[in-house]
């Protein structure tokens, strides 16, 4: 395997374990604890995993807009690069035919 196939799944087992003991099992115990998904909070899951999903799919498509975002803002950039340049040169060249 390669180091970076290594050192990618480390990451994700590595944010995956932070996300849940920072982030799920509070919210678990929390909903538990509230008596509205059972008796002993044995339906606590549901809006936890629904609040998961969610945020699942806002870091998906907020990471999909800005991917196009900015590769559509660099092509802006070209083209207005190249429209200067090619602007620059029109008007040196017709500066410098008015001397010929």
């Amino acid at each position: 395997m390669s180091a970076l196939l290594i050192n990618g799944t480390v990451y994700v087992k590595v944010m995956t374990a932070a996300s849940y003991w920072s982030l799920l099992e509070p919210a678990i115990e929390t909903a538990s604890l509230s008596g509205l998904y059972g008796e002993d909070g044995q339906y606590a899951f549901i809006p936890v995993s629904f609040g998961f999903a969610a945020g699942a799919a806002f870091v998906y498509v907020a990471d999909y807009s800005l991917t196009k975002m900015v590769l559509h803002f660099r092509l802006v950039m070209l083209n207005s690069l190249l429209f200067f340049q090619i602007r620059t040169l029109f008007v040196k060249f017709e500066f410098y035919s008015n001397f010929v």
